[in-house]
């Protein structure tokens, strides 16, 4: 099983690269193959070629900062991300274009509301994160 994680976000701006930074501690963690999206979109169906489980990482303004939270793609609400574009979206067009898609994608919403100098504890949400995974702690809603 071959998994892969995604952090979208624009490397370059303080909030939103906030999925990036993590994704690649993330995929340390993990020992698995990071890859990153700058904006979401078609790439990101792209970046999900050729891997069983796909684990995505994004900014969101709607949780402070520390707090995570792990989505289902089928529960209404990924529209919380910090992107404009919809991620529920993109996965469901992502089932289309490839010809086979990740058999588990699992979206990880990460707080940057009130985001100030606390970059610093990226490597604490990392293991929060690794907590959330090995325990299933999947946000309902």
């Amino acid at each position: 099983m071959t998994t892969v994680v995604i952090g979208v976000g624009n490397p370059y701006d303080e909030i939103d690269s906030m999925g990036p930074k993590i994704a690649e501690r993330l995929a340390k963690v993990l020992k698995s193959e990071c890859r990153l999206c700058p904006a979401p979109g078609l790439e990101l169906a792209e970046l999900m070629r050729g891997c069983s489980v796909a684990i995505i990482v994004d900014s969101t303004c709607e949780l402070d900062f520390g707090e995570v939270r792990l989505y289902e793609p089928k529960i209404p609400g990924l529209k919380k991300l910090i992107h404009s574009l919809d991620i529920l979206e993109t996965l469901h067009i992502t089932q289309f274009i490839l010809e086979e898609a990740p058999q588990k994608v699992i979206v990880i919403g990460v707080g940057v509301k009130d985001l100030k100098s606390e970059v610093d504890k990226v490597d604490e949400l990392v293991m929060k994160i690794v907590d959330l995974l090995e325990t299933g702690g999947l946000h309902e809603g």
